[in-house]
């Protein structure tokens, strides 16, 4: 997919760089961590999921990559009454084991089970372990009107759909979870 996202986008005119970092703009040059620059104009568009570096700073149990460590009602571990869910949290289901990916796929139903969680708590009767719902394996990207990426993982088949069609189905997605 990364290929093919890849080969979509220097179809369209678009520059890649990788393992670089934006570091300055000044009178209209962006400075890149390799020394380079590049006449930029409006956007500099970046993608890429980590957690937000502030969890390093909470003093909580965290993974490798800085996020943090949850059971499975996301109740952080040794911090009672604190809850953490999103691209923050470590989310692991506890039947399949398979931790939870970073995107907003998954975050809603998150929330939406947080909810029920955080009512049991208060209500003294404690959350009963619920099987997370997994979510379906796949992207929507949206490159400006008219053009898109999407793919998804369907019985076991790699489903990949490019152009106005994707467009169309990244904003109807984009639309129906918000």
């Amino acid at each position: 997919v990364g290929h093919r996202l890849e080969r979509y986008l220097q179809n369209l005119g678009i520059m890649l760089h990788h393992r670089t970092r934006a570091m300055s703009e000044e009178q209209g040059r962006l400075r890149l961590s390799d020394g380079d620059s590049l006449p930029v104009g409006f956007t500099v568009w970046t993608l890429g999921l980590a957690p937000n570096p502030i969890a390093r700073s909470l003093g909580l149990p965290l993974t490798g990559d800085g996020r943090i460590i949850v059971d499975e009602s996301y109740r952080v571990q040794g911090a009672p009454g604190v809850y953490s869910i999103g691209d923050c949290a470590h989310i692991v289901d506890p039947v399949t084991g398979e931790a939870d990916r970073m995107t907003c796929k998954e975050a809603i139903p998150q929330a939406t089970r947080l909810g029920r969680i955080i009512k049991a708590d208060l209500s003294g009767q404690g959350a009963n372990a619920e099987r997370h719902r997994g979510v379906s394996q796949g992207y929507t990207v949206g490159l400006g009107p008219g053009h898109g990426l999407v793919w998804s993982r369907t019985w076991g088949i790699d489903i990949m759909i490019t152009g106005k069609l994707a467009y169309k189905v990244k904003t109807f997605m984009w639309n129906h979870a918000s």
